[in-house]
């Protein structure tokens, strides 16, 4: 990331003035993810991908997205959303990238293999609580999908 687009976003979601630069973090599957520290506290920069950033629509798609998990957090579940800045947006292209910032939080990855039975129940539990939301947000295409054949059911049973 470039000194001027870390310049850039501090002044448009008043996060402070960068301590330095800015640490990458590694272990991401898409995106690029910055740890930047202000004097503001410590936050994470995701830059969008420069490949998926050219679909048409998809910055609509990431406000979206960004629009749901704010209202999961209103609503009890643990999520993390992406900041708004000043003009109320949660999405900056600068320079020919697009960046959002989120609060930082400490964390550890859990593999697979670690997963418990109670981190089942707990995942299962979160995404129960997500789907009873009643929440409605326009603009939102839902998925078009059709049911699994007999035979396609058959299959997966069969691999299962």
């Amino acid at each position: 990331m470039k000194a001027s687009q870390v310049e850039r976003l501090c002044a448009i979601y008043t996060l402070g003035n960068a301590i330095d630069a800015p640490q990458e973090i590694t272990g991401g599957f898409v995106h690029r993810i910055w740890r930047l520290s202000t004097t503001h506290g410590s936050f994470a920069v995701k830059q969008l991908n420069s490949i998926i950033t050219q679909y048409p629509n998809i910055y609509d798609t990431y406000r979206m997205s960004e629009r749901i998990a704010a209202a999961m957090l209103s609503e009890g579940v643990p999520a993390v959303a992406a900041l708004r800045s000043s003009d109320n947006d949660t999405l900056h292209v600068i320079e020919d990238a697009a960046f959002q910032i989120y609060e930082w939080v400490e964390g550890t990855k859990l593999t697979s293999q670690a997963a418990t039975p109670e981190h089942t129940r707990l995942i299962g539990t979160l995404l129960a609580k997500m789907h009873t939301q009643p929440h409605s947000f326009p603009g939102l295409v839902p998925p078009d999908w059709e049911p699994f054949s007999s035979d396609e059911w058959d299959m997966m049973t069969f691999q299962a």
